[in-house]
């Protein structure tokens, strides 16, 4: 979800999907309790979380901020409740981790200053120690623009941000770049594979000069109610899920070196004439490495 689309859904509208009944990558989901996240503080800056989903009935409210309405309770309002699904992926994944919920947006109308606020109270009040962020903006050629330098700030105390890349779709053209604040330096950009394990034909990669998107995971999601979800916010979920699982032994930024480090080959990009310069996340391949250590 995106000011431009960071992720996009193939759904019924009649129905508002209440969980996730297929992971992108099942292999995260066999994981020894010792590594399901104890301890790990995530926030999720997004559309809020459907308020009687298993997933809100365990976050706090103290863990819960509304940044459109003051005295809203962060309810998703969003047609796909896109917020609950990306909460949903990161806590089936990894459920012994604490969620934070902030909400910046209804649908795919997100806002800045309300992003700048959540990142703000992610750091600040909350005590985040990873913030995910499947939405983004558009305008930002240096990655220089208000959020990215926000989100920056965070990386630099310690907090690791992951955020979608960006999807192509009916209201982003080819020509655009990453969206931001994935553009940001310090931030996790995340792309996505689709069902094959190909480089998915929506994805935004970077061709301004930087290695963007930094890691590529499945972006592809079926819900209880039968819809199936694509999109770069999907996918950013799983990354976040793996750190938060990996960080609880060895801190979350060694948790996305490592991420990075033991990443699958790099896939083929169409029409580009060549490979993308990111790997695939191999979460297997990571455990083995952090569990032997």
């Amino acid at each position: 979800m995106s000011k431009g689309g960071a992720g996009t859904a193939r759904r019924n509208e009649r129905e508002a999907p209440q969980y996730v009944r297929s992971l992108p990558d099942p292999r995260l989901s066999v994981l020894p309790s010792g590594w399901q996240g104890h301890g790990a503080r995530v926030c999720i800056i997004d559309t809020g979380c459907e308020p009687f989903s298993p997933i809100r009935r365990g976050i706090r409210n103290e863990d819960v901020r509304d940044f459109v309405n003051p005295l809203g309770h962060a309810l998703d309002e969003s047609p796909d409740r896109h917020g609950t699904t990306v909460a949903s992926i990161i806590r089936q994944y990894a459920p012994a981790v604490t969620l934070g919920v902030a909400k910046v947006g209804v649908g795919p109308n997100v806002d800045l200053e309300a992003t700048l606020q959540a990142l703000r109270w992610a750091r600040d009040e909350w005590g985040a120690h990873v913030v995910n962020l499947s939405l983004g903006f558009h305008g930002c050629r240096m990655g220089t623009c208000s959020v990215c330098t926000q989100a920056n700030s965070l990386v630099r105390q310690g907090i690791v941000v992951v955020a979608a890349a960006g999807n192509y779709n009916s209201n982003v053209p080819r020509s655009s770049e990453l969206t931001c604040p994935a553009r940001a330096s310090r931030v996790v950009a995340v792309g996505a594979v689709d069902e094959s394990g190909a480089f998915a034909a929506y994805n935004i990669s970077e061709t301004n000069g930087l290695a963007k998107p930094n890691i590529l995971a499945p972006g592809t999601i079926k819900l209880a109610a039968g819809e199936t979800f694509t999109g770069t916010s999907f996918a950013a979920p799983v990354v976040t899920a793996a750190i938060a699982a990996l960080g609880q032994r060895m801190g979350y930024t060694n948790a996305v070196d490592l991420l990075v480090s033991t990443a699958s080959e790099t896939v083929k990009v169409p029409g580009a004439g060549g490979w993308s310069r990111y790997g695939v996340m191999d979460f297997a391949r990571a455990w083995e490495v952090a569990s032997s250590g």
